[in-house]
């Protein structure tokens, strides 16, 4: 078994710069960046000590310095985890346009103990034949942005790493060699980029491997999606593209569609979709006060999706909620 951890942290990055003069508002927002920063760290902690997971992965960390990454690798080390950021992107691509079609960078860090093997990281883009597999040319253009069909599918690179685990049973050996990927699909868009990633996925691990692909990804099961073989739910398509999903009962993410904030308008859009032979289950993460040492996570689920998650939209952190799984195959 392997347990893993997926969390947004809503646009992570270092305070601004300069010695600002005190109660300016520049002084007074570096202060609560600082703040914030201090506490998403103490959170990251959290998660790695009361859940103990083999890795955890991040999504929206929109840039690094040396002192930030300093901060978070001694924090995760001294717990036995290695923290590791991997390649930055853009939100958007130039390959057909040549220009940048979004000004949002990221990074999707990966955070794993000490006797898993990771490699750097691989930004993912689907080939041009991908996009018309998918029909992306017969699909209207998302009315919140500019983005023609052809460029939708490459809107959000995913970051794909190739894990593998060094345990003691020899038995086991080489079990746990995967592909990793990280998601962070686009409201609106993810009809076509959420299939895009599976099929891009399962193609690099060409039947030798299994594969992963944890983050946010917005889609219901009885939501419609386009696939070559033609229109029906997301569901549906997963078993078409011979892949299961794992996802928390708990609502993990305020809806950007309806524009409603807080537990009233929000869905399960943190959760994995694995290779079909992957089993598990998957839980919201309690927040600290509904957590002690040493608890079941998998024993916590509240189906009212009111109470486990509602402390982590209160801190103000983030809009998701981090999402635990235990994976076994």
């Amino acid at each position: 078994m392997i347990t893993m951890c997926t969390w947004n942290l809503q646009h992570l990055s270092p305070p601004s710069r300069g010695d600002h003069k005190t109660y300016t508002l520049a002084y007074r927002n570096q202060q609560r960046h600082r703040a914030r920063n201090e506490i998403t760290i103490e959170a990251l902690k959290y998660i790695l000590k009361y859940t103990g997971v083999d890795i955890l992965v991040l999504q929206e960390v929109n840039s690094l310095d040396e002192k930030l990454v300093n901060c978070i690798q001694s924090t995760v080390y001294s717990l036995g985890y290695w923290f590791h950021y991997g390649p930055q992107m853009g939100t958007g691509s130039t390959m057909y346009t040549g220009t940048k079609i979004s000004s949002q960078s990221e990074f999707y860090p990966i955070i794993f103990k000490r006797n898993i093997f990771c490699s750097k990281g691989e930004l993912l883009h689907p080939p041009k034949t991908n996009v018309e597999s998918f029909h992306a040319m017969s699909l209207r253009p998302s009315r919140k942005s500019e983005l023609t069909e052809r460029e939708w599918v490459f809107h959000r690179p995913l970051v794909l790493y190739d894990i593998y685990m060094n345990v003691n049973n020899r038995l086991m050996q080489g079990r746990y060699n995967f592909l990793l990927a990280v998601i962070h699909t686009s409201p609106g868009r993810e009809d076509v980029t959420s299939p895009a990633a599976v099929t891009m996925v399962r193609r690099k691990a060409i039947g030798q491997k299994k594969w992963i692909i944890a983050g946010d990804w917005y889609l219901q099961p009885d939501e419609k999606v386009s696939i070559q073989q033609g229109k029906m739910t997301w569901d549906k398509a997963l078993e078409v593209l011979h892949a299961t999903r794992l996802a928390p009962n708990e609502k993990t993410n305020f809806s950007h569609n309806t524009g409603k904030s807080g537990m009233g308008g929000s869905k399960v859009a943190d959760y994995f979709v694995c290779h079909e032979d992957i089993g598990g289950k998957a839980s919201v993460v309690p927040a600290p006060s509904k957590l002690q040492k040493g608890a079941n996570l998998l024993s916590l689920h509240n189906k009212n999706s009111t109470e486990v998650g509602r402390e982590w939209f209160d801190s103000g952190l983030s809009d998701h909620i981090p999402v635990f799984a235990a994976l076994f195959w």
